[in-house]
């Protein structure tokens, strides 16, 4: 059962190229099973995994065939592999009617755990939350009276309201921090964060940013973050750093005679307190840039691939047709 081809031996099979009539054994099956079992070629495998991933992507599996010959003793000659066949069992109506009239061609693969999914979610409403605050505290442009709202300073209540959710914000981090190092789930853990392990994930950057552009029609798939979204995320955990240690810088600003946050002080020292306001800000306006670039990416992915990326993070699992061999995760 572990072994997903057949073999069947043909006695007198008479073709074009072969005369006379010969004796041979033939094997059909899974596309690299054969290609393990039989003789080929790097550049031959390489080409016929090119071809199988396009035609996967299209619903359809690839049968492969190889044979080999009996020879004068008796014994058979090593296995070559001619190529494989499409094979489908309907009729191919469109990609998305292919989604929802053949379910058995899909898989669901479980990849997010529920506690990065909650952190996903409590960073997007800390994110908002700060985001209405800090614009608010650079541009107050609305002043209540005092006793508005019942409170007499309004500038005070949405100043705590920033400090507090800036520390929850710190916690979530230090709990994604832990989890780098601690999660058993080897997509959450610290080498998901550095995008190009092998010189094949560069040449898959290529290849994706042009799909991105619509310039590529097919781009490599990945089970979890392609090479381009993990370069995202790193640059995201990279300015959520730069963010925390200016809003620290300002926090900072209020005791000034505390040996604690006077650590804190060197880049107030180093550029000025205005300089720092500024660059917290930016970075602010650089999170909104990514967050809309990123929602349209998943939308865009959903609708194209129906890789289920925006649901994952929902139920933490994503939808992939069979045969498809992600590149981070081939043997799934």
């Amino acid at each position: 059962p572990s072994r997903r081809f057949s073999v069947t031996r043909v006695r007198g099979l008479a073709f074009s190229g072969v005369e006379p009539a010969a004796d041979m054994t033939i094997m059909r099956g899974e596309l690299l099973s054969v290609m393990s079992a039989a003789h080929l070629g790097p550049d031959r495998r390489l080409l016929l995994k090119k071809n199988a991933r396009f035609v996967e992507r299209r619903g359809f599996r690839p049968l492969a065939v190889a044979s080999a010959a009996m020879r004068a003793d008796g014994s058979f000659a090593p296995m070559v592999v001619h190529g494989f066949v499409p094979v489908r069992t309907e009729r191919a109506k469109g990609f998305r009617a292919d989604v929802t009239s053949r379910p058995d061609a899909w898989a669901r693969v479980p990849v997010w755990p529920v506690t990065l999914r909650w952190l996903h979610w409590l960073h997007v409403v800390a994110i908002v939350l700060l985001t209405m605050t800090g614009f608010y505290i650079a541009d107050p442009f609305f002043r209540p009276g005092p006793g508005t709202f019942g409170v007499e300073s309004f500038m005070s209540y949405v100043r705590l309201m920033h400090f507090v959710v800036a520390w929850v914000w710190l916690t979530l981090g230090a709990v994604r921090l832990y989890l780098l190092f601690s999660s058993r789930n080897r997509f959450v853990r610290w080498p998901a964060l550095w995008p190009l392990k092998t010189a094949q994930d560069a040449r898959n950057l290529r290849q994706i940013l042009s799909g991105y552009l619509l310039i590529r029609h097919q781009a490599p798939h990945y089970v979890a973050h392609n090479p381009l979204q993990q370069f995202a995320y790193t640059g995201i955990y990279i300015m959520a750093v730069l963010q925390g240690v200016t809003g620290f810088a300002l926090y900072g600003l209020y005791n000034v005679h505390s040996g604690f946050w006077a650590l804190f002080q060197s880049p107030v020292d180093w550029w000025g307190a205005p300089t720092v306001r500024l660059i917290h800000y930016l970075i602010m306006l650089m999170f909104w840039a990514f967050l809309m670039l990123h929602v349209y990416l998943v939308v865009r992915a959903d609708t194209i691939e129906r890789h289920g990326g925006l649901s994952s993070m929902v139920n933490g699992g994503v939808w992939l047709r069979r045969g498809s061999h992600p590149v981070d995760d081939p043997t799934l």
